[in-house]
């Protein structure tokens, strides 16, 4: 049997991380400091927003956490990161020992969460859901395992109007793997909303600059994505679960 967009995006993920391994085990990669670095500022985004004060903050769980996640440098409540590939970034050193040994790391889907119902203060989602096998099951989960005061820390990589129509034919014919699903800033607020979640902030990265970045880059992909109009820049959110 054929293997899924999905499938081909795990694949995808399983060799860019590989290969991230295998630079720092030569001394020739950075140590992931992003984490830490993106860590601290969403939690500055975060907090200001919580429904539960900060100290009283009990299970936080991350969707799809990659290697590390965020989680690991979160530093409020008791953490959980998610991720189905969990189990094989483990296998690299490199990798598993820049984590927090009190984060409890799960080898799972989004789409079924390994926790019980209202089981959440927050949850986060960084750079996934354009990823996931069934966007709107993960969104389900999430909704599911929050508690009715919850918060959702939510980020992507959108694109223009255009731009979202041309990547979606991209993705089909497999030229871009990794990214199954793509979403505009209108297509993604929708999701949100339509998955019971009031957005209290939001910023979304200007889409011309992520275009002049990509048309100076090096990297001849970079350049096609300028040409073809197909620029990511992020969406950044918090909500809360209606």
């Amino acid at each position: 049997m054929a293997a899924t967009r999905w499938e081909k995006a795990q694949e995808y993920e399983k060799a860019y991380w590989k290969g991230v391994a295998e630079r720092i085990a030569k001394g020739v990669g950075n140590q992931l400091t992003w984490y830490r670095n993106n860590a601290a500022k969403y939690k500055q985004l975060v907090v200001p927003h919580l429904r539960t004060p900060p100290d009283r903050v009990g299970e936080v769980v991350e969707v799809g956490s990659g290697p590390i996640g965020i989680a690991t440098f979160f530093d409020l409540g008791r953490r959980h990161a998610v991720d189905p590939l969990a189990d094989y970034y483990a296998q690299y050193g490199e990798l598993s020992n820049l984590r927090d040994r009190s984060v409890q790391y799960v080898a799972t889907q989004g789409e079924k969460l390994p926790f019980p119902d209202l089981f959440a203060d927050l949850v986060i989602i960084e750079n996934v859901l354009d990823h996931t096998q069934r966007p709107d099951l993960v969104m389900e989960e999430i909704r599911r395992i929050l508690k009715p005061d919850g918060t959702l820390f939510f980020k992507v990589n959108i694109r223009t109007p255009l731009g979202t129509k041309i990547h979606r034919v991209l993705s089909r014919t497999g030229i871009d793997k990794g990214h199954p699903h793509s979403y505009s800033h209108a297509s993604i607020r929708r999701t949100l909303e339509h998955h019971g979640f009031e957005i209290r902030w939001e910023h979304v990265d200007d889409y011309a600059t992520a275009k002049k970045n990509d048309l100076a880059s090096k990297r001849g992909k970079d350049r096609m994505k300028g040409v073809l109009g197909i620029s990511e820049f992020w969406y950044t959110a918090v909500c809360w679960k209606r």
